[in-house]
């Protein structure tokens, strides 16, 4: 890892500020070891790292979204994904302290579903963050700097057209960020601290290469190859780019 970093500072000429210590900590998918280990990684990394950029920041994410508990209960508590967002940063404060940022993944509409709101209009899922603020003023109040760290919809529903899922992909990142801006400055309003960054997942769809993830992505709505603002030879989608979304986070003074 050290030897990428400096092969990347020697063609920008800059240093890498800030580094993601494994993905999504709250999830046994991504994160399948004991969250009492991770502060001992968190340390090993500095001390690595340590030559290269002594100032580096250490980052780590959070799944936010229940749709793991919703598979907990339709299994009978057979298949447990994940430890819920609010739980694991009341739980895991060793956690926090050896971390400089946390970032909160959040995909309201895809793998968080507002229940009550799905049923009566499924769009309007994507406005509902009431989970991700309560998880965003949580780390607000501990001072921890945070930002939204995975933010996106896929493009591949089954038996819908593309123009459709393209269409959905542009209102979704319309209603979202209305909402997201309102969020933000009710936060200001309250003295809160914000997030300091913004992330999209993701720029350009990423195609399966092996022979199962073809598979995977043909024959089943495994969306992780369809989320691009862009499709996979750069051309762009019917969805909005995002610059336009994020300058809509621009704050009143």
């Amino acid at each position: 890892v050290r030897d990428n970093l400096s092969r990347i500072s020697a063609e920008t000429g800059e240093l890498v500020s800030r580094i993601q210590v494994l993905n999504e900590l709250n999830n046994i998918v991504y994160t399948p070891i004991k969250s009492e280990d991770i502060p001992t990684i968190c340390a090993l990394t500095r001390e690595v790292l340590s030559s290269y950029n002594p100032d580096i920041k250490l980052m780590g994410t959070i799944f936010a979204g229940n749709l793991p508990e919703v598979v907990k209960k339709i299994t009978f508590g057979k298949v447990d994904l994940d430890i819920p967002a609010e739980e694991y940063l009341d739980k895991y404060q060793e956690v926090l302290d050896a971390l400089d940022v946390i970032a909160v993944d959040y995909y309201p509409g895809m793998w968080h579903i507002p229940m009550a709101e799905a049923r009566e209009n499924g769009k309007s899922m994507f406005e509902q963050l009431g989970l991700l603020q309560r998880i965003m003023e949580k780390l607000a109040n501990l001072g921890k700097e945070y930002e939204l760290g995975e933010i996106g919809i896929q493009t591949n529903i089954p038996l819908m057209s593309q123009e459709h899922n393209e269409d959905r992909q542009r209102y979704f990142y319309d209603v979202f960020f209305r909402a997201f801006k309102k969020m933000l400055l009710d936060f200001q309003e309250r003295g809160l601290a914000l997030p300091t960054r913004v992330g999209l997942y993701q720029a350009i769809d990423q195609p399966a290469t092996t022979l199962s993830g073809k598979i995977l992505r043909k024959v089943t709505p495994f969306p992780e190859n369809d989320m691009g603002q862009r499709n996979s030879d750069g051309s762009p989608k019917g969805s909005r780019n995002p610059k336009t979304c994020l300058k809509r986070l621009r704050l009143r003074r």
